[in-house]
This record gives structure tokens, sequence and C-alpha cells, in this order.
């Protein structure tokens, strides 16, 4: 959930928001010491031990934990409307997406069992690494859009999902035609950021967090409708990152898996300089300003960078205001192959 808001200093809404922070870290502070007394856990008949606590979301919290033979993550979200979540989880089989391992639902709650990723996810990359070279940075990124691709270039009925543990039904849209040919049935992951990029042992991006993921075509007829968009934006789509038809949802339009390549185009940046091109990290608190800087499109480059135009390309490409302009992730893909063998 992203937790900057349009607010101004002063404005009641601010205390508001501290409120909910410090709730939030009662209730972190409570699941942790619930969590030391509980030490174990069953799903689906697997014992699992809770080693430690290792971080928390809006509605979720992660923990270390282990069975007989190997070490998890093991992701408990509080809040409902996880059944979306674990339907993508059993959708999309990639080594560039996280596998879904084991869940159950107890108490309201959802509980996940996911590959422990011992490396941390980009944005801890990027933290310890504040410079990367270009071909690092376009390796890492390459890898990213190949998870992307595997949303975008959805075919149900190519879905192997109906094998898969846990059982699943998700695949009812079998017979949709929302995409560009018959079958074809596009998701949009809709927070695509460094945080939400995990890195496997052999460093492989992994996409992770399918919460935000939904059908990319949503055709808005009407305000009400526009106004629902902009709530789930506001709720699933981290700002930083957020394609500008996201904050202002206009009616009669449709909006699809080119917010996506936004949110790629900002990545890339972050992996070059570090942040969001629309995040000025000294005036981080002010979402406002990066409200109005996506909404604008204008960004800038450090003054001395020293980055080759084609890798800049790329980025620019990605950031177009109109969506339709955008690169499709197959054609984004072949633009970071090329400037790959070209040596950038």
């Amino acid at each position: 959930m992203d937790q900057n808001q349009n607010f101004k200093v002063g404005s009641p809404n601010v205390f508001i928001e501290a409120a909910k922070d410090a709730l939030w870290s009662l209730q972190a502070w409570l699941t942790q010491c619930m969590s030391s007394r509980t030490k174990t856990i069953n799903i689906n008949g697997t014992q699992y031990n809770i080693i430690k606590y290792l971080s928390e979301g809006a509605f979720s919290y992660v923990y270390l934990v282990s069975d007989a033979d190997n070490v998890y993550a093991l992701k408990k979200i509080t809040n409902g409307g996880f059944e979306g979540e674990v339907g993508c989880y059993q959708r999309f089989k990639s080594k560039y997406i996280i596998s879904l391992l084991n869940y159950s639902i107890q108490d309201g709650a959802i509980n996940l069992i996911l590959p422990y990723l011992k490396k941390g996810n980009l944005q801890d990359y990027i933290n310890l690494n504040s410079t990367l070279d270009e071909r690092m940075s376009l390796q890492l990124f390459s890898g990213v859009c190949q998870g992307v691709q595997v949303l975008h270039n959805h075919y149900p009925a190519h879905s192997h999902s109906r094998s898969s543990y846990p059982p699943s039904s998700i695949d009812q849209d079998v017979n949709d035609e929302e995409g560009d040919q018959p079958g074809h049935v596009p998701y949009a992951h809709r927070d695509i950021k460094p945080g939400n990029v995990m890195l496997a042992d052999d460093g492989t991006p992994v996409l992770m967090d399918l919460g935000s993921c939904i059908k990319a075509r949503v055709r808005i007829h009407n305000r009400s409708q526009a106004l629902v968009q902009q709530d789930m934006a506001a709720e699933h789509s981290s700002m930083p990152y957020r394609a500008p038809e996201l904050f202002d949802v206009k009616s009669d339009t449709t909006l699809d898996e080119k917010v996506d390549i936004w949110s790629l185009g900002c990545t890339l940046y972050a992996l070059a300089y570090s942040h969001s091109p629309f995040e000025d990290p000294k005036q981080a608190a002010q979402g406002g300003s990066i409200a109005m800087a996506a909404q604008s499109g204008r960004f800038t480059y450090p003054a001395n960078d020293t980055h080759s135009d084609t890798f800049k390309a790329i980025i620019e490409a990605c950031l177009k205001i109109d969506p339709s302009k955008r690169p499709t992730i197959n054609q984004l893909i072949s633009m970071t192959e090329h400037a790959l063998s070209v040596g950038v």
C-alpha cells in the first residue's frame, strides 16, 4: 500500500496518518510477540517453525520459517481480498516470478509459504551498490521484464496452473478475449518497483507481491468507475513508480498493461540513479510533488550523468505520458537486448 499521500504540512490529515502509522507499528509489535509465543504454524499438514520476524507491509507480515528440510518466507496477509493474490501465484509459472509453495486460510487471514531468497530485493541491492554500471543495470532490468512478459502475454488456454500445487480453479477466464488475439488475457502487476523484485541465489530477478495484479484491460465508462480505479491505485501502486493515468483516471477510457511499462522505466532509472525519476530524495515526504511530477512527465538526469544515449532512450520510451506511445513488453525486451548486444 502506498502510504505517501498528497497532504500539506499542518493538515489534520497528517495527524490521522501519524495515528495510522502508530497503530500499524503497535499491531506489528503485537504480532511479533504472538509469534514468539506461538513457535509453530501448521499449513496443510506441514509444521513450520517460526524463526524470526523479517518485515511488514500495510496489511502483511513476513517471517522466516523452516520445516524439517528447508527455510522459507511466511507471508501473513491480514486484510480480505487475498483470493486474487493466491490465484495469480497459481496462474503464472516462471523462474522470474516467485512461486507459491503452500498456503492456508486461518482466522480470516491467509498464510503464504514462499521461497526464502536471502539476497533480498532489488531495492536492497541498489542501497548497497549506489552505482551500477549500465550493463549490470540492463541485465537486471531484462530479468524484471521477463517476469512482466509472463503477465502481459498470458493465454489461459496454455496455462499449466491446473496441475500446480496448491490445487487451483482460477483459470475461469479461458474463454475471455480481452487482449490483442483470441484467448489473450493480459494481466498487469500495477506495483512494479525495486522493492517488489527479489534476487535469487544466482542473481536472477524474481517478481513478487502479486496482491496488486489484476486483468490489465479495464474499461472506464463513468466517473464512479474512474474513482474506484484511482482508489485501487492509491492503495496498491507505489506513488514514485505509479503511471500518470492512475493518478487521475479519466472517464471513457481503457486502462491497460502499459501502466507496468511506465513503472519499468522508473525502475531502470532507479537502477542507474538510486531512486525514481519523480522522487527527489531531498523531498521524499512531499508526496504531492511526486504526483505532479509524474503527471507532467518531466524529469531530469543528474548533472554529472555519464550514461549513454542508448540507455536513456529506453527510459524515455517507457516514460511517455500517452500510454499508447510506450512500447509493449515484447518491444521493450527487444530494445534491452539490442542495448546489451551493442555493449553499452
